[in-house]
């Protein structure tokens, strides 16, 4: 009896994370505390459940550990179907934490186990995990490929929801390749197979994403209409951790609109919620978000009101990644308000902060702030010396005319001496100088590439098309030959040229790195060697061609490798090599 009436509690907890967070948390803790009548199978699920909850606040540590007991006793208790379900619990939030790696072998080992079952549920399940990791990498054939599999295979079992939630994952894959008008046609299909089968909250967060699509199109009337149908329904569901996105989303598009005065209260209400409800990382999206707002509205100092606050919540739950933008806002509305010193002291932050040289541009901008403050200091204690100076100057030409004899003759050997080690190092300050600039110049020739490549791929996908309206075959295959032609170049790897010119500058780095940590990946030496080259996370992310938060696991699993201790600078110890 007690066994069964975990069970409907487990169902109830289930049905009540996204309206309900805290009325669930409370009954997940109640079966976890009661071990002597609760099962293995009532635990896991208890585990799982308590675990998306904690994620959902951006405890990720603590949801981590909850998994990892899940995984123990799904493991002892030899039973797959849990098993399953802690893989997909653990690779879902391996994404979050922007570990796609780790990830996709979750999903992959899930998907074998659900194959050898024959559930074609728990196959949906794994495919749609595998398609997601496809996306983040950009892979977006790839996963729109995965993502039609996972719906045949719901299809087949009859899963109308995972069906539904396939064909939606097509559409926001394609949106991410410029096709939007295709991208409409499958979430229209997802939001109708909803709204026949009435999965109400589903079909309030398609209404979002298709509000999302329309944005992409430039339709944000139509845009805002998706966005207040899915609000209206999610008030009355009671779904507050959506209802956070959806009015995000909302002010983000009135902001575009330049409807700042409605903006700012949609992003108010936001903050609001969040602040209610304990979502830290969208009150800190809400407070950043405002700040932008009071910029164009000509008010940079409640702006700076706004990014502060923003900072200290960041801090404060830890969401590093945030921080980098965050100070960036903040410095550009210090130096609008003539705040150098300030501004200059926040770019510092965010120097310190990224653990790598920032851009060219970038130092070129902080470079001004300094030079601005410098010359407002200058200027003050210039009036306090000048007295001093003209005292001063008075008294050196009196003691000069003494001193220039007696000092001749040292003088000459002080200089033939200095004069040989400026030499010697000036030659050795040219040659380290040449080195450097060809670093610069392979950074800038890689990034310059490989932004010309994106073009070039843009260029053709929405050139492509237009071969349809030609009549004339002959025509459509002129304009194909043409844009082949014209996009040529977007088939070459911008990497490849830049690894053979960095290892002629660096001949020895890779072998010395490899003696020193033989399981580092290829992946990883890659990074290292744009690391080497001084390259902030985000350059790399866009060399690269993944997501920034990809690029900081990465960081972190190679200081790992090399046993770095926290106090050690990893772009310090990569240019030792």
């Amino acid at each position: 009896m007690v066994s069964g009436r975990h069970g409907m509690m487990l169902d109830l907890a289930d049905s009540l994370v996204h309206f309900k967070p805290y009325v669930a948390d409370s009954i997940y803790r109640v079966i976890l505390n009661d071990s002597a009548s609760s099962t293995q199978s009532h635990r896991v699920r208890a585990l799982i459940g308590e675990s998306g909850i904690c994620s959902d606040r951006s405890g990720y540590d603590t949801a981590a550990i909850l998994i990892d007991k899940a995984f123990a006793l799904a493991s002892r208790a030899g039973d797959s179907s849990l098993l399953m379900q802690v893989l997909l619990a653990r690779g879902n939030l391996s994404i979050d934490l922007g570990d796609n790696e780790k990830a996709g072998k979750c999903f992959e080992q899930g998907l074998s186990l659900a194959k050898r079952r024959g559930s074609r549920q728990d196959q949906n399940s794994f495919y749609l995990g595998l398609g997601s990791i496809e996306r983040d990498k950009g892979n977006f054939a790839s996963a729109i490929r995965i993502y039609t599999e996972a719906s045949k295979v719901a299809e087949q079992s009859g899963n109308v929801r995972n069906q539904a939630l396939a064909l939606e994952d097509i559409g926001l894959a394609l949106n991410y390749t410029n096709d939007s008008r295709e991208a409409l046609q499958y979430i229209r299909q997802a939001l109708g197979i909803r709204m026949k089968n009435n999965l109400l909250r589903e079909y309030a967060m398609g209404l979002q994403n298709l509000g999302i699509t329309y944005r992409k199109l430039d339709m944000l009337d139509s845009a805002l209409y998706c966005y207040g149908e899915a609000r209206e329904m999610l008030l009355q569901l009671g779904d507050s951790n959506t209802l956070v996105r959806v009015q995000y989303n909302t002010g983000l598009v009135l902001k575009n609109q330049k409807k700042y005065r409605e903006a700012l209260n949609a992003m108010n209400q936001v903050l609001e919620l969040c602040r209610r409800k304990g979502i830290a990382d969208g009150e800190v999206y809400a407070l950043h978000t405002l700040a932008a707002i009071a910029d164009e509205l000509g008010e940079p100092g409640k702006g700076i009101q706004y990014s502060d606050s923003s900072i200290s919540l960041a801090k404060q739950h830890r969401l590093i990644s945030d921080l980098p933008s965050l100070f960036e806002r903040k410095q550009e509305l210090l130096a609008k308000t003539g705040n150098f010193k300030d501004a200059y002291a926040t770019a510092q932050s965010y120097i310190a902060l990224s653990d790598s040289l920032l851009s060219l541009d970038k130092q070129k901008e902080i470079a001004l702030l300094k030079t601005r403050f410098e010359t407002e200091r200058r200027e003050s204690e210039n009036l306090i010396l000048k007295k001093d100076l003209q005292y001063h100057q008075a008294r050196l030409i009196f003691l000069w005319g003494i001193l220039v004899l007696t000092a001749i003759a040292f003088i000459l050997v002080v200089l033939i001496f200095r004069y040989r080690n400026k030499h010697l190092k000036e030659l050795n300050l040219l040659s380290e100088e040449k080195v450097r600039l060809k670093e610069q110049d392979l950074v800038f020739q890689s990034l310059i590439r490989t932004d010309l490549t994106n073009v070039n791929r843009s260029v053709r996908e929405k050139l492509f098309p237009f071969n349809l309206r030609f009549q004339r075959k002959k025509d459509q295959d002129d304009f194909i030959q043409l844009l082949d032609e014209i996009t040529r170049e977007a088939s070459r790897d911008p990497l490849a040229e830049f690894e053979f010119m960095f290892q002629q500058l660096h001949p020895s780095f890779f072998e010395k790195l490899l003696a020193r940590c033989p399981s580092i990946t290829k992946s990883e030496l890659q990074v290292c060697a744009l690391l080497r080259l001084n390259l902030s996370s985000k350059d790399i992310a866009r060399l690269l061609g993944i997501s920034l938060s990809t690029v900081e696991t990465t960081r972190h699993h190679i200081r790992k490798k090399l046993e770095l201790e926290n106090a050690d600078n990893l772009c310090g110890f990569l240019i030792t090599i």
